[in-house]
């Protein structure tokens, strides 16, 4: 079982729960620095070395290319998509280059 899951929150703790179950568990985030620290604490809890961790913007167009791109190399299947969004509150608009609205964010 493949599993694309955020760091934080719900998305943290819905990541252990199927880390415990053996998942192949990918932490898609913004901030590959948190991730990685939660992606160590998950392997300790759960005794689960199946769970990697890979860059992934969602304002920025280019990086959601790259990362489906590296998902379409590396993985044979997606089982389970995790889309853990949160509401960051008012935030000055938008993504300069693409003008994306950035008030709902994933990470």
């Amino acid at each position: 079982m493949k599993l694309y899951v955020s760091v934080l929150g719900v998305g943290y703790y819905t990541a252990i729960d199927l880390a415990r179950r053996n998942a192949r568990v990918i932490l898609a985030c913004r901030n590959t620095r948190s991730a990685t620290a939660a992606a160590a604490q998950m392997r300790l809890a759960t005794a689960n070395e199946n769970i990697v961790v890979r860059e992934l913007d969602l304002s920025r167009l280019k990086s959601v290319r790259q990362f489906a791109s590296i998902i379409l190399d590396q993985e044979s299947r997606l089982d389970i998509l995790v889309n853990n969004a949160g509401t960051a509150g008012y935030i000055s608009c938008c993504s300069v280059k693409f003008r994306i609205e950035r008030i709902v964010t994933v990470d």
